[in-house]
């Protein structure tokens, strides 16, 4: 059923019509989080090892606290060669992101399609979503301090996205409706 329900949404990568039930949908989703979260993480870990390094090589510039379970790293300034590391991080943030919502939108429409909801109410998690990346890679990337306001506005702007796509994730969880919609023919139980 997993396979099936992989193979499914990769054929249907287009479609935006129609209706998926649950078991089509949830295993497809939860491979797409899975991998672009395995993706976000070894970005994360290969950009703070290299960090890491820098900082251990550059005593003068940084400063190393190392806890029980914990790693703090504080560099004065950021160098050339942090900020190139920020930047890899920041664009495989966007990457990952980007394939997941590229990879999950037609799913995402048509589970919606068969709560008997137009497939429009995935689009502001993915229009928050992107902002708050922006935002967010903008403020990691600043060569200097970053002002308050544009802080709290990505972080506004991120709490916003969480609270979408907490609300999308409900209505995605929800029973199909029975019989046909609008949306086409009720989904067969394969």
């Amino acid at each position: 059923m997993w396979l099936a329900s992989i193979r499914h949404n990769l054929r249907s990568l287009l479609r935006f019509s129609g209706r998926d039930a649950p078991h089509r949908f949830w295993p497809y989703a939860f491979t797409l989080f899975v991998i672009s979260n395995i993706i976000l993480s070894v970005a994360l870990q290969r950009g703070m090892e290299r960090m890491l390094r820098y900082a251990v090589t550059h005593p003068a510039q940084s400063r190393v606290a190392l806890g029980t379970s914990t790693v703090q790293v504080s560099i004065a300034e950021r160098p050339h060669e942090v900020q190139g590391v920020m930047m890899q991080i920041v664009a495989w943030a966007g990457i990952s992101m980007v394939s997941f919502l590229l990879l999950s939108a037609a799913a995402v429409a048509r589970r919606l399609h068969d709560r008997g909801k137009s497939g429009w109410w995935g689009a502001a998690t993915a229009a928050l979503g992107a902002v708050g990346m922006v935002g967010t890679g903008r403020t990691l990337l600043a060569p200097t301090g970053v002002p308050p306001g544009i802080f709290f506005a990505a972080f506004l702007v991120n709490a916003a996205y969480l609270v979408s796509a907490a609300c999308l994730v409900v209505l995605l969880a929800g029973s199909g409706t029975e019989g046909p919609n609008e949306y086409g023919p009720g989904t067969p139980a394969d």
